[in-house]
């Protein structure tokens, strides 16, 4: 039997990606869950499993493009083989580059501050080490984005479907505001919310944005009940 890999989804919103570098030659026999492949999209660099045992015929070169349930390759189960697969040894690339990944923290609703940052730095690693897996990066229903960090001062974020809602923060700069009838300098930073009407109603999504801000002004008190060590894993 001839079966036909396709292009599996890295994560929501990805349409294509692209082949980074192919582990095995075309004709090599290969082994079910062997790394046969890297594939790059714009969140993360994956590896691409081979689906089951047998000879593998190569339907994409290096560099091309891909939509997610393209055809990237055959394996002909039929063919059996008594010789160690043959692996082509990736080429170190002295390459920096940086990538905005989504990472999925799930049930966040029962994590403490402690908790939500281990669990983040926990899913960097697996980024920084190229050990994410799909399934890392799927499921999420509602996206935090801090465009902040490349300068972003206002944008309208946009909802990753099925996801119910995004909330986009930005950068925190010095304006002047009206305090007591005086004009003063503090620091401020605009919210966006986007979410599907069809689930939150303007209400609720008023309520959460009060409720953000009041947390981000006052967070020692609003969101730690003035115990702070205790919520951050120190006592």
């Amino acid at each position: 039997m001839v079966l036909e890999m396709k292009i599996p989804s890295p994560g929501e919103s990805i349409t294509e990606v692209e082949i980074s570098q192919w582990l095995v030659k075309d004709g090599d026999i290969v082994t079910k869950d062997q790394t046969i492949a890297e594939i790059d999209s714009d969140k993360a660099t994956l590896d691409l499993p081979a689906e089951e045992s047998g000879k593998i015929t190569l339907k994409a070169e290096e560099g091309d493009l891909m939509a997610v349930g393209d055809i990237v390759c055959l394996i002909d189960t039929s063919v059996a083989s008594d010789s160690k697969p043959l692996i082509k040894e990736p080429v170190v690339k002295e390459v920096k580059e940086e990538k905005k990944v989504d990472l999925i923290l799930r049930n966040s609703e029962n994590l403490s501050f402690a908790a939500v940052e281990q669990e983040i730095k926990r899913l960097a690693d697996h980024v920084r080490n190229k050990t994410i897996t799909v399934d890392d990066l799927t499921g999420g229903t509602f996206t935090i984005s801090n465009g902040g960090v490349f300068g972003s001062m206002l944008s309208t974020p946009i909802i990753n479907p099925p996801q119910s809602g995004i909330l986009g923060m930005h950068n925190i700069i010095q304006r002047p505001v009206a305090v007591d009838g005086k004009v003063e300098i503090r620091p401020m930073m605009y919210l966006a919310l986007s979410y599907d009407h069809r689930i939150i109603d303007g209400n609720q999504s008023v309520g959460f944005l009060i409720a953000v801000k009041e947390g981000v002004e006052d967070p020692e008190n609003i969101l730690m009940d003035g115990k702070v060590e205790k919520h951050l894993g120190l006592s």
